[in-house]
């Protein structure tokens, strides 16, 4: 909330005269951003007040700023691992302190630069130097008012003596720090120590303590998280925080390999689910005990304005309607309405389950999964990459194994060529084959592998890279010939098995109003938008989140008779199809979408991965200019759907922001927190023609009573056998969520 009180302080003072406030509501906001791991926006509201502060001499003012460029340089070159991210903080802080040559720094903004100059230090490699800095911090934070400080230079200065391997000398101050943090309940710093203390107890070979301090970080962790209502601030808050998972499972994998036991096993997934879509579970939770509830009137209707008014400034901003001099003012405005509508989004999940008593996400555990979630003939894949190994558990109804796999740097280094291969059509059949053939064998053991094909259905929990890998494209040789693993097996995947049985346990049979809603063929016209014009269904995409270039989207004529053509295969009464000028945000927005089973929309998508919560499907402009037809991913979020089955038939939409930990923030996120049970998406940019083909052919056998699993795999293998076999086509969409649950027969009448 701090947020939107200094976003709208700083619209106001853009209009004035008053620089100094206005610069120091840009330094407060730029912090405000580094703490929810927004680097652009803060760097951005950080140069723009320093350079304020100069034109003002602000002595003072010049030194907080330059502190603050240093602590989010720092951040930088600690999550990235960037040397010159670092080499700038250290640089920034030096600036910082020479100040003092022309006006008095602040004794308190001197020692936090001093503290931070040896962090830094400290990743350079440069202990001794790092500690001198500690020191002199520690005793000008001896004072009980300066207590979290305190334990922040504690936690920091055992962490410049474990670097060096010195237990002894870490192991008091890290104490020393988790004592002070327990009684004043500072939870960062109580995760810090946690985490120090873990690592010593590790390096001294007291493993049961090691992973009793690595638990007791992890439930900090967690708990924060829980304790956020919105899926991109807990995201934000859980980047970078996952090595602490990956330290628990180094023990116990350890411990399972020198003695293989059930327990362990069971111990090992827990920590491998814990470790993955934290922040999507939570969300998937909040969102499937809301569907129940209805939505206070108030909310959405200021919703509804504030989401008005960024369409109707992003029009204004793109036509260059405003005054030069004004266009950043305009860009203030978007911002702040933006930030607005998130916290109306989060304010109405909150209202919905206000008589919910205490939500609580629970893991599902080893035992469950094998006899509740994967059915007998399906296996299950869950992988977790990690910096010195990465690890794969393959679940069955009747057995668990884990294996060990090269690390996350090895991993994507051969995957991200193989995914050039597959994508690009004018690529050669012999290289696909070759580059397939090695990825299986890098990421599927081959006894695993090779064994393959005796089942009918696999689920993928994918981590990392491997978001962005079909691994339907994976070649197999069952022993009569070499062919693609989709000829074989139908395979879905879905962020976590715990995700999934969140899919899968609570589904309960009822009536639709409709099986179908069928939506495509948008009218683009002369559509000024933020881009370049794309082809077929390719997304605009967009890397610095600039609103002020135009984009002219084309038409697609066959994704309008792909509505259409899908409509047709239900009996009338079971669908709704809706083409042309209808397809706007504004009539998506007032849909009963909860009256339909199955959603299908075919469009443009516009992708926007420096700020993925305005990731967007491009639907026809409103004629009132009260929606300017990118209906984004901050937007589905709010949408109310009780659907077995979304289809998301336009480029790239499986793909975005890739999230450690958290998986990929992309507009299958939005619609599963919204209500859908399974979303079909794309990885990269598709055909416009042979798409509406493929899709036909897969609710072909939807109608015929096939699983989604099952019809996707249908329609693929169609295709593979015609003069579109190569992957391009056919591979890049997949299946998310449950795939089992679209199960219709409707002769046509």
């Amino acid at each position: 909330m701090a947020i939107s009180y200094l976003k709208n302080a700083l619209v106001r003072l853009g209009h004035g005269k008053d620089k100094a406030t206005e610069a120091e509501c840009m330094n407060n906001l730029a912090v405000a951003y580094r703490d929810l791991g927004d680097f652009v926006k803060a760097v951005s509201y950080l140069s723009r007040a320093l350079e304020i502060d100069k034109k003002l001499g602000d002595s003072v003012s010049i030194s907080a700023v330059l502190g603050n460029l240093a602590s989010l340089y720092l951040r930088r070159g600690i999550d990235k691992k960037d040397l010159e991210a670092l080499k700038n903080a250290l640089n920034y802080y030096e600036e910082s302190i020479g100040t003092e040559r022309v006006a008095p720094i602040e004794p308190y903004i001197k020692v936090v630069a001093l503290n931070n100059k040896g962090v830094i230090l400290n990743e350079l490699g440069e202990y001794s130097r790092a500690r001198a800095c500690f020191e002199i911090s520690l005793k000008a934070f001896s004072l009980n008012e300066f207590s979290f400080e305190r334990c922040c230079v504690l936690n920091n200065m055992a962490s410049a003596w474990l670097y060096e391997k010195n237990v002894e000398k870490a192991l008091p101050l890290y104490e020393a720090a988790h004592e002070l943090s327990t009684t004043h309940s500072y939870a960062s710093a109580f995760m810090e120590s946690c985490m120090g203390l873990g690592q010593c107890y590790e390096r001294c070979q007291k493993y049961p303590l090691a992973l009793l301090f690595y638990q007791m970080a992890t439930e900090a962790l967690e708990s924060q998280i829980g304790q956020l209502s919105s899926d991109i601030y807990m995201i934000g808050y859980a980047r970078n925080k996952n090595d602490v998972y990956h330290r628990m499972l180094r023990i116990l994998v350890d411990q399972y390999f020198a003695g293989p036991s059930e327990v362990l096993l069971g111990k090992i997934f827990n920590v491998v689910e814990r470790a993955k879509a934290k922040a999507f579970l939570e969300n998937l939770a909040k969102g499937q005990q809301g569907n129940d509830l209805i939505h206070y009137r108030n909310l959405n209707e200021r919703s509804h304005l504030v989401s008005r008014n960024i369409s109707e400034l992003s029009k204004r901003l793109a036509h260059g309607q405003d005054h030069p001099d004004m266009g950043q003012n305009t860009k203030d405005e978007i911002e702040l309405e933006t930030l607005e509508y998130r916290q109306l989004l989060s304010e109405i999940c909150m209202t919905e389950h206000d008589g919910l008593d205490g939500l609580k996400v629970r893991i599902c555990g080893l035992d469950e999964v094998r006899q509740q979630i994967v059915e007998e003939g399906t296996i299950l894949l869950e992988y977790l990459l990690g910096d010195d190994r990465s690890y794969l558990l393959s679940l069955t109804s009747r057995t668990a194994r884990l294996s060990i796999l090269p690390n996350r740097g090895k991993i994507e280094k051969s995957l991200r060529a193989f995914l050039k291969v597959i994508s690009e059509v004018n690529i050669g059949e012999r290289l696909i084959f070759d580059a397939s053939k090695r990825i299986g064998r890098e990421i599927i053991p081959p006894d695993i592998l090779n064994a393959l094909s005796e089942f009918k259905a696999i689920v993928v929990i994918p981590d990392g890279i491997l978001n962005y890998l079909p691994f339907e494209t994976i070649r197999i040789d069952d022993g009569a010939r070499e062919k693609y693993l989709v000829e074989s097996i139908a395979i879905s995947y879905c962020p976590s098995a715990s995700t999934l049985r969140m899919l899968t346990g609570g589904s309960k049979k009822k009536e639709w109003k409709k099986t179908i809603l069928a939506i495509g063929g948008p009218k683009y016209g002369d559509y000024s938008g933020p881009n370049v014009a794309p082809t077929d269904r390719q997304l605009g995409t967009e890397e610095n989140s600039s609103l002020a270039r135009k984009m002219a989207f084309v038409e697609l004529p066959f994704s309008g008779k792909e509505a259409i053509d899908i409509g047709g295969l239900f009996p009338k009464v079971e669908a709704q199809v809706i083409t042309g000028g209808a397809v706007s945000e504004e009539i998506m927005k007032k849909l009963p979408l909860r009256e339909f089973r199955i959603i299908h929309i075919s469009c443009h998508g516009y992708l926007d991965e420096a700020n993925p919560m305005r990731t967007a499907l491009v639907l026809t402009p409103g004629p009132s200019q009260e929606e300017d037809g990118f209906l984004r991913m901050e937007e589905i979020y709010k949408l109310s759907l009780d659907a077995d089955m979304v289809v998301l038939s336009a480029c790239q939409t499986g793909k975005g922001l890739l999230e450690k930990g958290e998986g990929v923030m992309n507009l299958t996120r939005p619609f599963f927190i919204a209500g859908a049970r399974s979303v079909i998406a794309a990885l990269w940019p598709i055909n416009d023609k042979s798409t509406a083909g493929l899709m036909k052919d897969f609710y072909k056998l939807i109608i015929k009573g096939w699983s989604a699993n099952e019809a996707l795999r249908g329609a693929k293998l169609k295709m593979i056998r015609s003069s579109l076999a190569h992957p391009f086509y056919w591979s890049g969409f997949i299946l998310q969520g449950n795939p089992a649950l679209v199960r219709t027969q409707h002769p046509k009448s």
